[in-house]
């Protein structure tokens, strides 16, 4: 008896270590797909965050990339700025200059002309006066004549005198303002002269 109450003792322990085994190999098999669900995951996120790093990566070098062209260009911009301001300066500099030189030129030629104008000015009343003191000379020794002879030697001198007098007033009238003309322009030739140097 013994063997048959051992009998079932061993199926028994037959079906309790299959069933033993049975829920044993459920529960591993039951461990493995939790930890593969639960590594699934990590290796989702591990494998987009190494995506993502490659994209982060790829990212910042394009970014650093476009930074070096963009300090490139800014870099060229600010020389070409200062290239430009500095020709500006000098640009204006050299007009500020020469406007100033033209200026101080024309005032000296404008004295010079005011001047010229005053010497043109006194021929022009010298003539004026000398014409007066002609006529009235001729017209007194018209009225002192007593004959024919005398009205035509008065009226005669009297011509003589007033052409004379214009001549010679013309004369100096022509002669004042060529120097004026030629005081003015050698001014303005000098300030020439000074430039192309």
């Amino acid at each position: 008896m013994k063997s048959a109450s051992n009998e079932p003792k061993a199926a028994l322990d037959a079906s309790q270590a299959g069933g033993e085994a049975a829920p044993n190999s459920k529960k591993a098999t039951s461990s493995a797909t939790s930890r593969k669900a639960a590594d699934s995951p990590e290796k989702t996120l591990q494998q987009a965050a190494n995506t993502m790093g490659g994209s982060a990566d790829r990212l910042a070098d394009a970014v650093g990339e476009n930074a070096g062209v963009v300090r490139k260009t800014v870099g060229q911009l600010t020389a070409t700025t200062s290239q430009m301001s500095a020709m500006q300066d000098r640009a204006f500099k050299d007009v500020a200059g020469r406007t100033q030189e033209n200026l101080g030129t024309m005032m000296k030629a404008g004295v010079k002309l005011a001047d010229g104008l005053q010497s043109v000015m006194r021929e022009w009343a010298d003539y004026t006066r000398n014409s007066m003191q002609c006529n009235i000379d001729g017209m007194n020794s018209i009225l002192r004549a007593r004959s024919p002879q005398d009205l035509l030697a008065a009226q005669k001198d009297l011509l003589k005198a007033e052409v004379t007098v214009m001549l010679t007033s013309s004369v100096r009238i022509a002669e004042a303002t060529a120097k004026v003309a030629e005081e003015a322009s050698k001014i303005i030739g000098d300030q020439n002269e000074v430039k192309n140097r």
